[in-house]
């Protein structure tokens, strides 16, 4: 955070990054450097090789939602954590719930 006379900016500490394979498994990423490097971070941890980066932020949020009805996985990113859900909600079934978001450090939750 930096002050800067009577108000704060919190400054963001750098790229998220969300892999997801067909099968359901997950890899993210937090605050890495760049972008490329959430990127590899995020497919290193989802640990298969169907993996694909389903979404690439900074400063703000993603989400990740699924159908058990359609067995669809579906993603969202946004300004906000309510931006991000209702994106990755919007593209997929009425059943869909979140399994998984994050946020950029300083974004609202």
């Amino acid at each position: 955070m930096q002050s800067t006379g009577n108000s704060i900016r919190i400054r963001s500490s750098g790229y998220r990054s969300t892999a997801l394979s067909p099968s359901g498994h997950l890899g993210y990423a937090v605050d890495a450097a760049t972008s490329s490097a959430a990127a590899a971070a995020a497919m290193d941890q989802c640990g298969r090789g169907d993996c694909k980066v389903v979404a690439r932020f900074s400063n703000g949020c993603g989400a990740v939602a699924f159908s058990k009805r359609s067995n669809k996985y579906t993603f969202g990113v946004g300004s906000s954590k309510a931006a991000a859900r209702g994106q990755a909600l919007n593209r997929n079934a009425a059943d869909a719930s979140v399994v998984h978001w994050s946020c950029t450090t300083g974004y609202q939750l």
